[in-house]
């Protein structure tokens, strides 16, 4: 056997690893499908349909509208708003008869992962502002969550940089593609670094070596991030990390979403506004990301579950509410606060408006009864109400994308086995019956 590996023959190998564990394979342009429309038409539609069976087809129709149109906004906010689609579904209102009701339209069944459609899709052409062909998709219920650019490992001249300004490019040519993108993956030199993989819930890195630990905060890595000769890539890849992190929050603690968001949109707007060198910005965003490693130890000195301390930072926002409380007082509160949803989490008020007036009643109620807020303080009580909210309509759904995680982990650690060995000259491979 030769040693040269080609692109093609890596192309190759990358689908057959994702065909064995379980992954459907189209060639592009095999498909019949509308070039310039950036979703797989119809896996979606079918998917939709399927993961949401009682839902009345108006609904379905305003979440695909949602889903394919946009406010305007830059892509990073498009993209924003995609990832809080896929993580917890599409809001939306519908008639039933003369009932006006609200619900929500998931994008994936975290449940039961088998109600899904995984594509993996090579030599897909999309055409926006010009016509490009990236080398491979995984598409999830028809949307491109991951792109991978691949060049061949054998070529000793390719570096990082090569593989990044290709992506960089279609973000320019095809920025449509990126408004429903998770992960973009790159081989080359940056595979050594990425392949320790991050481990954050319900973001898996599939091809992390299946016996490594690592966390996302562990200071070696930062380092390493921050030690790249690329320091472009440096900067998109730590931002990409640290607002991965902000979107967990903001599920979860609208207080240090809202703190840590400003924090990091400061940083980007004085970078791109040439106030900040490659440098500087690495270095304000690794203090971010020590500020978040700290935060999330902070329930811990309070002897708090992540939850209660999204309720203890909404009952304290105003600084000036620890002039009026004792700091035991304020724990109490925060735990019988948090009891009170508990016990009342059965109440379906995604859907219900009278649910939600009778949440509001009794956190207005066990608020009075401890004289919170302070007076001349009544906006207090609207982040407390938020939070609140927050927690119920996304509890269940944690709970959801945890354990997919957690089985997804386990099948990807059971499967992977990856020894790419491949004669020179190999075609890309297509679908169906067809010999390549």
């Amino acid at each position: 056997m030769s040693g040269i590996y080609t692109e093609a023959d890596y192309e190759n190998t990358i689908i057959e690893l994702f065909e064995d564990m379980g992954w459907r394979h189209v060639y592009g342009p095999d498909v019949d499908r509308n070039y310039k429309d950036p979703l797989y038409e119809k896996e979606l539609d079918d998917a939709i349909r399927r993961i949401n069976p009682d839902m009345p087809e108006n609904a379905i129709h305003e979440a695909l509208f949602k889903l394919k149109n946009f406010d305007n906004a830059d892509l990073v906010q498009k993209n924003a708003v995609f990832m809080d689609y896929i993580q917890h579904g599409i809001e939306v209102r519908y008639l039933v008869g003369s009932e006006e009701r609200a619900g929500l339209i998931y994008l994936v069944d975290y449940r039961n992962p088998d109600n899904n459609s995984f594509v993996i899709a090579n030599q897909w052409t999309f055409i926006e502002n010009s016509n490009k062909r990236p080398d491979v998709l995984l598409f999830l219920n028809g949307l491109p969550v991951v792109l991978m650019e691949l060049k061949s490992p054998s070529r000793e001249e390719t570096d990082a940089s090569e593989a990044y300004t290709q992506i960089r490019n279609y973000m320019h040519e095809i920025p449509s593609m990126f408004i429903y993108n998770c992960i973009c993956v790159m081989n080359a030199r940056i595979n050594n670094l990425l392949k320790a993989s991050i481990h954050s819930d319900g973001v898996i890195n599939l091809f992390q070596d299946a016996n490594s630990e690592f966390s996302l905060f562990d200071p070696n890595f930062l380092q390493e991030i921050a030690n790249m000769k690329e320091k472009n890539l440096a900067v998109e890849l730590l931002k990409k990390l640290i607002a991965e992190q902000v979107v967990v929050y903001k599920h979860t603690n609208v207080v240090k979403s809202e703190k840590f968001s400003e924090i990091l949109q400061q940083a980007m707007n004085k970078y791109l506004n040439g106030m900040l060198t490659n440098e500087q910005v690495i270095e304000e965003m690794l203090k971010l990301a020590r500020q978040i490693q700290a935060a999330q130890k902070e329930g811990e000195k309070l002897g708090l579950t992540a939850d209660e301390l999204a309720f203890y930072d909404a009952l304290t926002r105003p600084q000036a509410i620890k002039d009026f409380y004792e700091n035991e007082e304020l724990i109490a509160i925060t735990k019988e606060l948090a009891d009170t949803l508990r016990k009342n989490r059965t109440i379906d008020w995604q859907k219900r408006d009278s649910a939600r007036a009778k949440m509001r009643m009794l956190i207005k109620r066990l608020l009075k009864r401890h004289r919170y807020p302070p007076e001349g303080m009544d906006d207090a009580v609207a982040t407390v109400m938020t939070q609140c909210e927050l927690w119920a309509d996304n509890n269940d759904m944690g709970e959801r994308v945890s354990a997919y995680s957690d089985r997804l982990n386990q099948y990807v650690n059971e499967t992977y086995d990856m020894d790419m060995v491949a004669d020179p000259g190999t075609e890309y491979k297509r679908s169906g019956n067809i010999e390549y």
